[in-house]
């Protein structure tokens, strides 16, 4: 059972985030630099807008992975390589926190890629930059003018997620905790097709065929264009749809940023005997002004077209949008979230309410996880014994350190007790408790029996087990 304790409240408008830290017995220091910084880095999508019209995320839309390489300009070497598979949780993942403990001072580059197996890298191998390896202009060079040229156009992204990356510099002075603003970017656009019946009778809608306006290949980062090389091709897209009478209906597809003119951008509906390609006009900004052919799509825009289709002919009007999510209140690293798995079957004798009678020949296993914060928790458990007796004993560990945001998932944490005395046939019995500490300090016990749970502070009573021995 899932127990969410809040202990901050904290106001964030959308961002995409995520996290790390080198708690995890990991040294990010540089050996010839001794001052560090915790550096909190937000990583931002949204496209600048105008006047509010944005377009929101859909869903496989967000993040499904996080790769953040973070290297060292003066001495170019590579502090962070870090991957981060956040593809279980629902989506659109829009937030995420991701903080850096301990990065030694200096002027970094901050490399950011979301969903790189949407796409292929052109052979570059992303974890060929170790940490604390070299990474020099060349190297530099090779990643910016990573080329990305398969997987889209495409209608589905459920699997994969679209490619998103961004980069950016910034001095680290380590004398002061850092908060970093990097914009990442779609490397593609999105277009809504929206279709209107308006024949009279239902329309079955076989295939969508688009005009020579894909690109085989685009640059990964943004702000660089095209290619040398690359050329332009028509596709057809599968629909398989009937729109009945007065039905309207909307179709995605996912391309490349193009710059392929006005005579390119047309839609044909099936064979195109009575809708043919027809161009795309973009809906004038002013009332009462003129239509013109839409001529360009840059990255992270989605196109709105509004198709209407009549008993003999068809029209389409289009509006260019920023792509973004809306903005939505979160809270993050104010959640102290964790599940009990429970005791493992077969590993105890007799389960009784929250009193778990032990096997004299075996350690009882408790599972549980830990998934929020995204950030270091420490956890510890102890055993109360009344008395001066000592009847049960840990096997392997009694506590633990978890960090959310370098685990592809939620790691899963493991308390085994056994009895000390096999041979005694007398009664005993001992009291199990577990306390987690966040990285600011504040403490508080955890509820793993799967009865009850409240905030710190606001419960008179926590569940705990019961361990007992006895013939």
């Amino acid at each position: 059972m899932k127990k969410t304790n809040r202990y901050i409240s904290l106001l964030l408008a959308l961002v995409f985030a995520a996290g790390l830290s080198s708690c995890i017995k990991e040294d990010y220091a540089d050996s010839t630099k001794n001052d560090k910084a915790t550096v909190s880095l937000v990583f931002d999508t949204r496209a600048p807008g105008v006047d509010g019209q944005t377009v929101q995320a859909g869903p496989n839309e967000g993040i499904k992975t996080l790769r953040v390489i973070i290297v060292d300009s003066e001495s170019s070497t590579v502090n962070v390589n870090k991957f981060y598979d956040y593809s279980a949780e629902p989506g659109p993942v829009e937030v995420k926190t991701l903080t850096i403990m301990n990065l030694p001072e200096g002027q970094k580059d901050f490399y950011v890629i979301a969903n790189e197996g949407s796409v292929g890298m052109n052979d570059i191998d992303l974890d060929t930059w170790q940490e604390k390896g070299t990474f020099n202009e060349s190297d530099k060079n090779e990643l910016l003018q990573a080329v990305i040229s398969s997987g889209f156009p495409k209608t589905e992204i459920a699997e994969l997620g679209l490619p998103i990356a961004g980069v950016k510099s910034e001095n680290i002075t380590g004398t002061e905790d850092q908060v970093i603003e990097i914009p990442i970017t779609r490397a593609v656009a999105k277009m809504e097709l929206t279709l209107t019946n308006n024949t009279g009778a239902s329309f079955q809608l076989d295939k969508v065929v688009m005009g020579s306006f894909f690109p085989n290949m685009t640059y990964l980062f943004p702000d660089k264009g095209l290619p040398e090389g690359v050329t332009y091709a028509n596709h057809t897209f599968d629909t398989n749809a009937t729109l009945e009478e007065g039905a309207t209906e909307t179709f995605c597809f996912y391309f490349y940023e193009s710059y392929a003119g006005a005579d390119a951008y047309t839609i044909q509906l099936n064979n195109g005997s009575e809708y043919g390609a027809t161009p795309i006009l973009v809906e004038p900004e002013e009332e009462g002004g003129q239509a013109t052919p839409l001529t360009s799509v840059e990255r992270n825009t989605c196109v709105r077209v509004k198709g209407t289709i009549e008993s003999k002919a068809w029209t389409l009007l289009a509006n260019v949008l920023p792509w973004q999510h809306e903005e939505v209140s979160f809270d993050f690293d104010d959640t102290m979230s964790y599940t009990s798995e429970g005791w493992k079957k077969d590993t105890y004798l007799l389960k009784d309410g929250n009193n778990i009678r032990l096997s004299n020949r075996m350690a009882a296993e408790l599972n549980f996880t830990i998934t929020a914060p995204s950030s270091l928790v420490r956890w510890t458990a102890e055993l109360l014994e009344e008395g001066d007796g000592h009847y049960f004993e840990f096997e392997g560990p009694s506590s633990g350190e978890v960090f959310i945001g370098d685990a592809t998932s939620a790691p899963t944490q493991t308390i085994k007790v056994r009895v000390i005395n096999p041979d005694d046939e007398d009664y005993h019995e001992a009291t199990l408790r577990v306390v987690a500490t966040l990285l600011n300090g504040e403490s508080y016990e955890l509820d793993l029996t799967g009865e009850g749970g409240t905030a710190p502070g606001t419960a008179e009573t926590i569940n705990r087990y019961t361990l007992i021995q006895a013939r």
